[in-house]
């Protein structure tokens, strides 16, 4: 009887070793597998961890941290250079990081020939960066070392839909595109005294037209002035 008890005993202990192992097994699987780092309760994806949570924490800068951005809205915002005559204007994408792309178009009805008879369009696509930045008071920025890269070779000709297309130099930028480009930007922001623009960069501004019905005394929308050529781009919200 005694041997009986025994065995049932030996029995028993062997069965709950047996239930236990597989379990702890799992949890030394699960420990192993888990990032360093990362607690019992984070899931971790078959790609990995996402990479901010992977990222030592970045103390904030204050001022410093906001220069990293221009002061414009989060999208990127449409500038546009033009004289209101005419079918020509230059259209610049600003964004808070200084990358920019644009186009410029120039429609020339007269310009026609045999196989183009609705005339030529004179185009460039181009992007770019402005490189640096400095806010040199509190409307206004100097926006520096200016690159930019044509999407098509000046002089390029193809037709399409009768009409002849050519690949230019785009208006405004032009300067960027010689031996010695301009460099210089400033940014000026919506509440910039006018008298701080000269008058040959204001020729641009959207609101000159309404100066003798509704005086302004602030620029009253975004501009981009090239200071080499007092040539304006301007947004307005």
């Amino acid at each position: 009887m005694k041997r009986f008890v025994i065995l049932c005993l030996a029995a028993a202990l062997l069965c709950l070793s047996g239930c236990e192992l597989p379990m702890l097994g799992a949890e030394r699987e699960d420990t192993l597998l888990r990032p360093i780092g990362f607690g019992s309760e984070q899931e971790v994806s078959e790609s990995g961890p996402a990479v901010e949570e992977t990222q030592p924490a970045v103390e904030a800068t204050g001022p410093a941290e906001e220069e990293r951005y221009l002061p414009l809205p989060q999208e990127a915002v449409s500038f546009f250079f033009s004289s209101g005559a005419g079918a020509w204007r230059t259209e610049l994408i600003l964004g808070q990081t200084g990358q920019f792309y644009g186009k410029f178009s120039d429609t020339n009805m007269g310009e026609s020939g045999e196989g183009y008879p609705h005339g030529t369009v004179y185009v460039s696509s181009f992007y770019g960066a402005f490189g640096s930045w400095e806010q040199l008071d509190a409307n206004s920025y100097r926006l520096t070392d200016v690159m930019i890269t044509l999407e098509q070779t000046p002089g390029e000709e193809w037709f399409s839909d009768q009409m002849r297309y050519v690949a230019s130099d785009p208006y405004g930028m032009t300067e960027l595109m010689s031996s010695q480009p301009a460099q210089e930007f400033i940014l000026y922001l919506p509440d910039t005294p006018l008298e701080q623009l000269n008058e040959e960069a204001l020729t641009w501004w959207p609101y000159r037209f309404d100066q003798m019905d509704t005086p302004r005394e602030t620029l009253g929308c975004y501009g981009l002035v090239n200071t080499s050529t007092n040539e304006g781009f301007f947004y307005c919200e």
